[in-house]
């Protein structure tokens, strides 16, 4: 009587030759598959095409993307440059249609503050405030918020608004950015202009304890003295004896 042929399994089992002829698991699957395939062409094919068609899909959009932000981003170096050169109408211009037009892009959105600090350079505070009210809206980070608001401040201020100007300034105070000194004088302005006296005083002082040297350190020295308070000296103010002997001492800035 003829015996089965049978190998040994590494732990043991005795598997029949048959046993090992037979297709594995995934083969047999990949047979389906390829046979299910065959037998549905239409749907495999509306498969793949909306596969593909999604792919291209994706391409495109990220294509259209990156050219908006391009495109943004050489509008906003020619405003730019009308900008530096101080042509303040031809700046705004430029910012304000690229806002308009690549609203969504970075650069898009760095026009508004841009176009609304030209049309100030170019003495038209209206046209300035809904520009730096849309930008501080969505200021992309603290310090470009508090640079936009003080910008707007100063618009309102010169619109009459003193009150919106005032909300502006308080606001700019609270943020991390690099003009907290400029937003505290010109809200000393505002303050002294308003008859808010000591309010003023304590903001011309925090001034200058702060940024004793600082580009508006003269005028809070001024301001301080015109209140009737005696400014505190310059740290780089040197002091002579006048006549080189005893008398009152002059400063030399």
């Amino acid at each position: 009587m003829t015996q089965a042929t049978t190998h040994t399994h590494p732990q043991g089992k005795k598997l029949r030759h048959k046993d090992i002829k037979q297709p594995d698991e995934f083969i047999s699957l990949s047979a389906r598959v390829v046979a299910w395939a065959q037998q549905n062409q239409t749907t495999v094919l509306i498969a793949v095409g909306a596969a593909v068609a999604a792919l291209l899909l994706i391409a495109g959009i990220r294509w259209y993307v990156q050219s908006r932000a391009a495109n943004a981003a050489r509008a906003f170096y020619g405003a730019n440059e009308l900008f530096k050169r101080e042509q303040w109408d031809e700046a705004q211009k430029g910012f304000a249609s690229l806002a308009s037009s690549y609203g969504g892009t970075a650069y898009g959105n760095l026009a508004k503050l841009y176009a609304g600090r030209a049309a100030l350079n170019a003495n038209k505070p209206g046209e300035a405030v809904p520009l730096l009210t849309e930008f501080v809206g969505a200021a992309p980070s603290p310090a470009l918020e508090q640079i936009g608001r003080v910008a707007l401040a100063r618009a309102l201020a010169d619109t009459s608004n003193v009150a919106g100007a005032r909300e502006q300034l308080d606001r700019a105070l609270t943020l991390d950015g690099p003009l907290v000194p400029e937003a505290q004088i010109q809200l000393a302005r505002i303050e002294e202009r308003d008859g808010s006296k000591e309010k003023a005083i304590e903001l011309y002082k925090k001034y200058l304890a702060d940024d004793p040297d600082g580009t508006a350190a003269a005028l809070a020295r001024m301001r301080l003295s015109a209140l009737g308070v005696e400014p505190p000296a310059s740290p780089n103010a040197m002091t002579l004896p006048i006549g080189g002997g005893a008398g009152s001492p002059i400063q030399i800035q």
